[in-house]
């Protein structure tokens, strides 16, 4: 966890950071910072958007030794430009010239009126702010989109819903990824937060998709595949395993083998000789090698 100290070095470093690569837009920025004591709600949200006037939207530099980069677990840096940046170290700011309450305010103002690049930033932003468990609630309105790359700045790369969606929070997160036909297996958190009432969410879904002769997502099989423990259950992956391509039998062989279940277990060693998966199971069976298959 981020303690004050940590966000407040993050901010100097980012001042230097800014100040060296992006010189001209960083003396506008500190000049307009620098005559507030605290921002208002107008002043906040003009300064955050003319941002993307004062900065370029190329690719952010930062060394992989710097501290930015070390609390930047995921690698959302890497897809960051410099009004992304500017616009980070303007929350920061935020969080230390404002009250508390305040600054959790104009977070949620802006997260209403933000179009939606403005928005994909600030949810990806949420693991490196202050009091970010303040922002649940516009975590899973992010989560509720249907725009792929606001779903996604919550859904991956972060393990912000991991930490603090409640139960239903968290199900309906992984059956929308279903839903959306994004990628269920790299969600941070996935087998740690699997559970009863998700397990029977995703088996319906995958039930009515069969039933209408649609796809189910091959990465779907992993959670049903974890939490299989009785005879029942891995006949039903095995029924799911005969009627499946590629990816869905590699997907249910790799999760019966991190299962618990020594029966799952035994199952995967006999599965995973079915000639569709045979070579693929002798070379590392991974979750991604397995999204880098094409389905067949």
């Amino acid at each position: 966890m981020l303690t004050d100290q940590i966000f407040l070095q993050l901010s100097t470093e980012l001042e230097h950071v800014l100040q060296t690569e992006q010189a001209d837009g960083w003396e506008k920025l500190s000049s307009k910072i620098s005559t507030l004591d605290h921002f208002d709600q107008k002043q906040f949200f003009y300064v955050f958007a003319i941002c993307s006037r004062w900065f370029l939207s190329t690719p952010v530099k930062v060394s992989p030794d710097s501290l930015c980069a070390s609390v930047d677990t995921y690698k959302v840096l890497q897809d960051w430009c410099w009004k992304d940046l500017a616009r980070w170290y303007l929350l920061l700011t935020l969080s230390q010239k404002n009250t508390t309450d305040s600054y959790i305010a104009l977070y949620k103002d802006l997260c209403r009126n933000a179009d939606v690049r403005e928005s994909v930033m600030l949810i990806q932003s949420l693991a490196l702010l202050p009091q970010s468990e303040a922002f649940v609630e516009n975590a899973r309105e992010a989560a509720r989109s249907n725009i792929l790359d606001l779903f996604s700045a919550v859904a991956h790369n972060s393990q912000y819903a991991y930490q603090n969606f409640d139960l239903s929070g968290w199900n309906q997160l992984i059956l929308k990824a279903a839903f959306m036909a994004v990628p269920i297996w790299s969600i941070v958190g996935l087998k740690v937060r699997n559970n009863e009432a998700l397990l029977t969410m995703l088996k319906d879904y995958a039930r009515e998709r069969q039933a209408a002769s649609r796809t189910v997502p091959w990465d779907l099989w992993c959670c049903v595949a974890w939490a299989a423990d009785t005879s029942e259950d891995i006949d039903e992956l095995c029924e799911q395993f005969d009627r499946g391509d590629t990816q869905t039998k590699a997907a249910i062989v790799l999760g019966l083998l991190e299962s618990d279940n020594s029966n799952a277990q035994h199952t995967a060693s006999e599965l995973r000789n079915d000639h569709d998966i045979r070579d693929i199971c002798r070379a590392q069976l991974s979750w991604r090698s397995i999204a880098q298959l094409s389905s067949s």
